[in-house]
C-alpha cells in the first residue's frame, strides 16, 4: 500500500501530491489534444489547437450496472464518431471494471 510523501518525492508506490500533472501526464495530453483537435474538425466543430475543449466523460459507480453502463456509453460514442473528442475519462466503483 502507498504512502504519503512529500511534495517533492515520489516513486513506485508512494502518492503523488501536487495540484498539476506530471511530465509524462503532460505529455500525454498535449497528443491526446491533437486526437481531439481532429475529431472536432472531422465533425466540422470548428476550434483553434490553442483552445482544444476539455471534454471529459465521467462514468459513475454501482458495481455491474455501472459498467455495463459505460461500456454501453462508449460503444455509441464510437458508432457517433465521438469518442475521440474524449479527453479524459474517468469512472468510480464498479464503472472502473471495464478494460477496453
Amino acid at each position: 500500500m502507498g504512502t504519503c510523501t512529500s511534495l517533492e518525492s515520489h516513486s513506485s508506490g508512494e502518492v503523488r501530491i501536487k495540484h498539476s500533472l506530471n511530465k509524462n501526464e503532460e505529455a500525454f495530453v498535449v497528443k491526446r489534444r491533437k486526437t481531439v483537435l481532429k475529431s472536432l474538425q472531422k465533425l466540422k466543430i470548428h476550434c483553434s489547437k490553442d483552445a482544444v475543449p476539455n471534454i471529459a466523460l465521467l462514468g459513475s459507480g454501482g458495481g455491474q450496472r455501472a459498467m455495463v453502463g459505460l461500456l454501453g456509453s462508449l460503444v455509441q460514442l464510437d458508432k457517433a464518431g465521438l469518442l475521440d473528442c474524449i479527453l479524459y475519462l474517468s469512472g468510480v466503483s464498479g464503472s472502473t471494471w471495464y478494460e477496453p
